[in-house]
């Protein structure tokens, strides 16, 4: 009787590797979609952080010349006040 036991134990130890090995085999299939998706998302990103990056460029240029323009122009009413 012991050894029909350690028999149906072996069998469900094997099946139950073999449900395992089906589960992880889907989940590679699935983390393979899943990489490929993140790629191809990726791919899109890249023009627009290109973009992004000039508009940032750009922003902090107008920025600069804004700050150069109101420094300049309080100068010019600090002299007109005391008419220099």
């Amino acid at each position: 009787m012991k050894n029909s036991t350690s028999g149906e134990r072996l069998i469900r130890i094997e099946d139950k590797i073999s449900s395992i090995d089906s589960t992880l085999l889907l989940q590679h299939e699935s983390l393979k979609e899943h990489i490929r998706r993140t790629d191809l998302l990726e791919q899109r990103v890249i023009p627009v952080e290109k973009t992004l990056t000039m508009f940032i460029g750009v922003f902090k240029f107008l920025t600069a010349i804004a700050g150069i323009v109101g420094f300049v122009s309080g100068i010019a009413e600090i002299l007109a006040y005391f008419k220099i």
